[in-house]
C-alpha cells in the first residue's frame, strides 16, 4: 500500500516558502503564492505525490494514545472531515511572534507578521511617501526595513540595542556596516545610546 502525507494549515493558500514574505513578495517583487509564486511545491504535485491539502482548517485536539488528530474548519471554510488517523505525525506550527504591548499596539495600522494575510493587509496600505516604523533589529526587522525603503517609504527601524542584530552576536564592525548601508538607503535607524 502506497504511504499518503495529509498536510493541514489553516491558510487558505498552497504551502509557500515563508522567507520570501518578508524579502521579495514585501518587495513587491515576487507573484504571490495565490498565483502560483514562491510556493514549496507546484500545486499539482501534491496529486501526483499523493499528499492531500486539508486548507483553511484547524487542528483542535491530538489523542496519542489513539493515533488521531481532531479538526475543525475555520472561518472561511475548510475541510468537513474531521479526524485523521495517523501512523506518524509532524508537528510543524512554526513559532509564535512577539506582539508589542504598549497602548495603541491594537490600533488597525499596526501590523505584525507571521503569514501572507499579515503581508497582505500590511501592503494594501502601503504607498510611496507613507511613515512607517519597523519595530525590532533582528533579521526580519531589517529585511521588512529594506523591502518598505524600495517601496518608497519613509521607514524608521527601531532597534533595541546599540546596533542591528546585536543580539545574534554579529559582529559590531559588521553591524555597524549594515546600518550604514540602511542609511544610505533611506532607513533612519534608531538605537539606544
Amino acid at each position: 500500500m502506497k504511504e499518503s502525507v495529509c498536510v493541514v494549515s489553516e491558510e487558505n493558500v498552497h504551502p509557500y516558502e515563508r522567507p520570501a514574505l518578508t524579502k521579495g513578495y514585501l518587495a513587491g517583487t515576487l507573484k504571490s503564492p495565490r498565483q502560483g509564486g514562491f510556493l514549496c511545491l507546484p500545486k499539482e504535485s501534491y496529486v501526483f505525490s499523493n499528499i492531500e491539502l486539508m486548507l483553511s482548517t484547524k487542528v483542535v485536539q491530538i489523542d496519542f494514545k489513539k493515533r488521531v488528530l481532531t479538526t475543525k474548519p475555520v472561518e472561511n471554510g475548510g475541510t468537513k472531515r474531521t479526524s485523521i488517523e495517523y501512523s506518524k505525525l509532524v508537528l510543524a506550527t512554526g513559532v509564535g511572534i512577539e506582539r508589542l504591548a504598549v497602548p495603541g499596539c491594537q490600533l488597525k495600522n499596526v501590523f505584525h507578521i507571521r503569514n501572507l494575510v499579515d503581508v497582505d493587509s500590511m501592503t494594501s496600505i502601503l504607498t510611496p511617501g507613507l511613515r512607517v516604523v519597523v519595530i525590532g533589529g533582528g533579521y526580519i526587522g531589517m529585511e521588512v526595513s529594506a523591502c518598505l525603503a524600495v517601496r518608497g517609504c519613509n521607514v524608521s527601524l527601531v532597534v533595541r540595542g546599540a546596533r542591528p542584530l546585536e543580539h545574534t552576536g554579529m559582529p559590531e564592525a559588521a553591524a555597524e556596516a549594515l546600518m550604514r548601508v540602511w542609511r544610505s538607503r533611506g532607513v533612519e535607524v534608531l538605537t539606544d545610546p
